[in-house]
């Protein structure tokens, strides 16, 4: 994003896609993530006809499969050479899949609120070089809540107030809401409570559910140059997705 002379309005001015690998080539020969981001940064400012020590900005969204989980923007402007550059701001957003539209509504109040002049954003990630169960594993850990510390429960509080047995029950507690916890996948399990909710709550059919997946695939997604899917068919989604969470999936 880019700012107008005379005016603080924000513009897109630049775009930039790594190519997209799956399968066995993504497999044989896996990339970095932070290397994505750098590559994309690349071109993109070449898209745009800048260089990369015009941005004073970057907003970096984290990757799921990158060893990098703290901080992934400031290891993406360093290896980008962005900083020591005096005057640019690094960002690490982590909202989940709201991410693009939040990075792009930062970037835009950067822009015309903070001062900024050119503001990169960048995104990546090694999904497809890596088996389905730890893609999985990772999914699943990144929304399940933690366990406590088994030295904690053991030990009671810090001020020594509480006795063992009373830790051992918290303990238990702790373990018996961990079983009860959303079932792995997490993610597509958790849209599915809250379109159950949804349907017992307002009456919402299932027809209508697929319905909106279905326009939101046709008029967005799947005219996007590099979707890996086309249009849904409704017969189609009816049919072979039997359960609320699998049809909330193929949106």
């Amino acid at each position: 994003m880019a700012c107008q002379q005379g005016k603080r309005i924000a513009r897109i001015i630049g775009c930039g896609m790594t190519a997209l690998r799956c399968g066995k080539a993504a497999r044989e020969q896996p990339s970095n993530a932070v290397a994505l981001m750098v590559e994309a940064l690349q071109l993109a400012v070449q898209d745009a006809g800048v260089s990369i020590s015009e941005l004073d900005m970057l907003i970096a969204l984290p990757s799921l499969m990158s060893e990098q989980h703290f901080m992934i923007g400031h290891a993406v402007a360093q290896q980008a050479h962005l900083t020591p550059l005096k005057g640019v701001l690094v960002r690490t957003l982590d909202v989940g899949g709201a991410g693009p539209v939040a990075a792009l509504l930062a970037a835009k109040h950067a822009i015309e609120h903070e001062g900024r002049r050119a503001v990169a954003i960048v995104a990546g990630d090694t999904v497809a070089s890596v088996p389905t169960a730890e893609f999985l594993a990772r999914a699943d850990g990144s929304c399940r809540p933690r366990k406590l510390d088994s030295r904690s429960s053991s030990n009671g509080t810090t001020d020594g107030s509480s006795s063992s047995s009373s830790s051992s029950s918290r303990g238990r507690k702790s373990s018996s809401s961990m079983d009860a916890w959303v079932p792995s996948p997490v993610i597509p399990n958790m849209y599915d409570r809250v379109a159950r909710w949804h349907m017992q709550q307002y009456g919402t059919t299932r027809e209508q559910l697929v319905s909106a997946g279905i326009g939101s695939s046709r008029s967005k997604s799947t005219k996007a140059p590099a979707a890996g899917t086309r249009a849904l068919d409704f017969n189609c989604c009816m049919h072979q997705l039997p359960h609320t969470s699998s049809m909330l999936g193929s949106s």
